[in-house]
């Protein structure tokens, strides 16, 4: 899904993030969103994304990849086609939280 022209200035729609099947459970996907995240926050830029799962070697879930996301700060905004959506600096502010929690996790 494309964003409205009035939003594109200062949003930006995260498409696809793809790991290979034998590539997936070592951090390649998750090393790039911090660096989109980073990114989008030097830059002041609302990240976007319809999270739903593709390919034939998807490791994840619908509710799993939200999940994932909303360790990045991504937020559902939107129900129906599920949207969520990511503020600038969010991240970082997050960052520590969601470490803790991945530590208790493990």
């Amino acid at each position: 899904m494309a964003l409205p022209k009035h939003l594109r200035e200062r949003t930006r729609e995260i498409v696809k993030i793809h790991t290979p099947a034998a590539e997936q459970g070592n951090g390649h996907a998750t090393e790039l969103m911090r660096e989109v995240c980073d990114e989008a926050d030097q830059a002041g830029i609302v990240l976007v994304l319809w999270p739903s799962p593709y390919g034939d070697d998807i490791a994840l879930s619908a509710g799993m990849l939200r999940d994932w996301y909303a360790r990045f700060g991504f937020r559902q905004i939107q129900s129906e086609p599920v949207m969520m959506a990511r503020a600038p600096g969010l991240y970082t502010r997050l960052a520590p939280v969601s470490a803790a929690c991945e530590a208790l996790h493990g």
